[in-house]
């Protein structure tokens, strides 16, 4: 469930876009949020999710599931 964006601050999206949202979607579903913010936030997520990429391939994490695919297409939807 997305909180409302006046539940949350940009920073902590920023930080932590998983704490705010279950999924990209939520981001690009958000119409008052200014484009530059979606993609700050999309960003972001994408940077956290090839780090889990990263320490999976390895070994450092195992069977977790990633959603680099579905924040890349976010952010082609926003871009």
């Amino acid at each position: 469930m997305t909180k409302k964006v006046t539940d949350w601050n940009l920073a902590d999206a920023v930080a932590d876009p998983t704490s705010v949202f279950s999924r990209p979607g939520q981001v690009v579903d958000l119409e008052e949020l200014p484009k530059r913010d979606k993609l700050a936030i999309l960003e972001s997520w994408k940077a956290l999710e090839e780090e889990m990429v990263k320490m999976h391939e390895q070994g450092d994490l195992t069977d977790v599931p990633s959603r680099l695919e579905a924040v890349k297409q976010a952010i082609s939807d926003v871009a």
